[in-house]
């Protein structure tokens, strides 16, 4: 038994054959059933027989090209879903303990303001009434990254403006009446956030950390974030989702080996984003990347999304309304551990690169001077 996509089947039409022969055989150009299951046959056929059959496979073969390995495989590869549940239906220790504790993400619905952090009023109408003139980057540090006015772009009339996402702005820089209004999802954490704490030692990170709130905004025609990666020294993340539908693609810290890492640090991924956001990872280029278990989370205004440490993650916007969305990374006792190792390990290689590139320049001084 052949399964799909290789249409090869018994000719229904034709008599039994008699004994010691073989039914004859149609090859995929001539016949293509919709179940795809063929049936070879036969005790004591003929040799011509077996060279028919043979023939009809190699060909049958050869049509077997990679766009059909590539549908195979992505009809394999269905998501997980992020469960959702009510925001103030979970208390702080319990969130520690069911979701912070075990790294599992989750969706925390309805949480609008007063009882949630999630602030409505700060939409595209406010941003449009309140920051037009504002200039910011679109597609911050990439190689495409251009300035444009905040007003001209959440328009969405530039074919071509409405492809760049604006992203990645911390706001107490530059939105600091915004900034704020802005609370941390008060659940999160207990007993408390301790980039908030940066007296602590190990903590000498930098001091925008202790307010870390970034604003996201795009639309449906910008294919998102430019990367699946992890984020810096296994931070958790949350986002806040105040307008628009915005879809988070997620696979589990233990699934690395099968995402391409590459880079110092083996926190971004080589598989195109582009192709993971519409599900068509070539499986012959990234046969590993179907072994990772795919999780999607879509986010609704009110919603807030808990992405814990070294989660690899991507966005993209899924509804016709474009997306506004608030996100932030912080530290709580279950990375807390990590994210000071891992952070002291930043700040030597920085610290190292700093002063090779001064000796450079030093040497350089001192070469020019004699």
């Amino acid at each position: 038994v052949i399964s799909s996509p290789l249409f090869v089947e018994l000719e229904a039409r034709q008599p039994r054959p008699p004994s010691g022969q073989c039914s004859r055989i149609a090859g995929p150009e001539q016949s293509e059933p919709a179940g795809g299951w063929l049936v070879l046959v036969g005790v004591g056929c003929k040799m011509a027989d077996v060279d028919l059959w043979l023939d009809t496979l190699d060909s049958a073969f050869d049509n077997f090209d990679e766009e059909d390995a590539d549908a195979a495989a992505q009809q394999r590869h269905d998501p997980i879903l992020v469960p959702r549940i009510k925001y103030t239906s979970i208390t702080p220790e319990e969130f520690e303990q069911k979701y912070s504790a075990t790294n599992t993400p989750i969706i925390l619905g309805d949480a609008f303001e007063p009882e949630g952090p999630v602030p409505l009023q700060f939409d595209l109408k406010f941003f449009k009434e309140t920051y037009a003139n504002e200039l910011v980057p679109l597609d911050l540090n990439t190689l495409s990254e251009k300035v444009v006015k905040l007003g001209d772009y959440i328009e969405f009339s530039d074919e071509e403006m409405n492809k760049g996402y604006c992203r990645s702005l911390h706001t107490a820089e530059w939105f600091p009446d915004v900034n704020k209004h802005l609370r941390f999802p008060k659940v999160m954490v207990n007993p408390v956030n301790y980039l908030t704490q940066p007296g602590q030692p190990g903590f000498e990170y930098p001091e925008a950390w202790s307010r870390w709130f970034e604003l996201f905004i795009s639309n449906r025609d910008c294919i998102g974030f430019p990367f699946l990666h992890q984020d810096m020294c296994a931070t958790h993340a949350f986002s806040m989702q105040v307008q628009g539908i915005k879809r988070f693609v997620l696979f589990p810290p233990s699934d690395s080996q099968y995402l391409y890492t590459f880079g110092n640090t083996g926190t971004r991924s080589a598989v195109p984003h582009a192709e993971i956001v519409t599900s068509s990872v070539s499986a012959t280029e990234f046969p590993l990347y179907y072994k990772a278990s795919l999780h999607i989370a879509d986010l609704r205004p009110g919603d807030v999304f808990f992405c814990p440490s070294n989660w690899w993650h991507t966005t993209v916007v899924k509804s016709a309304e474009p997306s506004v969305t608030f996100g932030g990374n912080y530290v709580d006792n279950s990375n807390k551990e990590e994210f000071l190792s891992k952070w002291r390990e930043y700040v030597s290689v920085r610290n190292l690169v700093a002063s090779g590139i001064a000796s450079i320049e030093h040497g350089g001084k001192q070469r020019r001077a004699t």
